[in-house]
């Protein structure tokens, strides 16, 4: 997949599908076309976060997303409960395992 650069900023108006932006793996059940980077930015990056392990999948995230945001929506994930996941997103992101919201340490 060429690589596109698509950096949201609150101030651009208007909005673009993800279509062709991310594989479609991580989309299987939406329509591409109907999702949206800025209006749907929460789900976007909710469902990329759950896919960390996948090489890149955070690098893209990236390109597209403050990191602040990033952050913020890793730590009130509800869906994350892989610790291979936590290790991924604590070492990348600098949080710390205990402060996401569904980490347990076994």
């Amino acid at each position: 997949m060429e690589k596109r650069n698509v950096h949201i900023d609150s101030g651009i108006k208007g909005d673009r599908s993800i279509e062709g932006i991310f594989e479609k793996g991580f989309f299987w059940d939406v329509d591409p076309s109907r999702v949206f980077l800025k209006k749907n930015a929460g789900f976007i990056i909710d469902r990329i976060l759950r896919w960390s392990n996948v090489p890149g999948a955070l690098d893209r995230l990236e390109e597209i997303y403050p990191v602040g945001m990033i952050k913020r929506r890793a730590k009130a994930h509800r869906d994350i409960r892989s610790n291979e996941v936590f290790d991924i997103l604590s070492s990348r992101y600098n949080i710390p395992k205990k402060d996401f919201l569904y980490y347990r340490s076994f």
